[in-house]
């Protein structure tokens, strides 16, 4: 009878040490990691100045992280672009190998102004379903909102 309590109690004691060690790796940042990832993120802000939709728009400007292989995609309101990005400790976000399609649009200054936020970003902040791309400590360079497809 006493093996068996002995053994009940040892056994309950991995469990909530295994449980301890599981619950303090989700706060490393792949909790976070999960809510910014395979998520369609639609430009709202740039600098401070709220985005209009504009009837030169081909697509609205997004982003989508994709989990396979660190992939972004995504549109500048004129272009569809695509890359890579690498997201590590301390909400910290990088994007590299940026390319894009060629199409020449009537306004292309959201272009230039999304593509300069997408390479001076190193951090971010997510509050809710709403993203900022960040560069330091200065102002976010940028606001997105998550929308969700149905």
């Amino acid at each position: 009878m006493r093996t068996k309590i002995l053994l009940s109690c040892l056994l309950i004691s991995a469990v909530f040490l295994f449980s301890c060690g599981v619950t303090k790796n989700a706060g490393s940042g792949l909790k976070e990691e999960a809510v910014i990832v395979e998520k369609y993120w639609k430009l709202t802000a740039i600098e401070g100045l709220k985005v209009q939709s504009s009837e030169t728009w081909v697509r609205e400007p997004h982003f989508i992280l994709k989990a396979d292989e660190n992939r972004v995609t995504g549109s500048t309101s004129c272009n569809s672009f695509f890359g890579t990005y690498e997201l590590s400790e301390g909400s910290r976000i990088r994007f590299s190998q940026l390319g894009a399609t060629k199409m020449a649009c009537k306004d292309m200054e959201l272009e230039r102004q999304f593509f300069e936020v997408l390479e001076l970003a190193d951090n971010y902040t997510i509050n809710n379903d709403t993203l900022y791309l960040n560069k330091a400590r200065r102002a976010p360079l940028a606001r997105f909102e998550a929308v969700y497809m149905k």
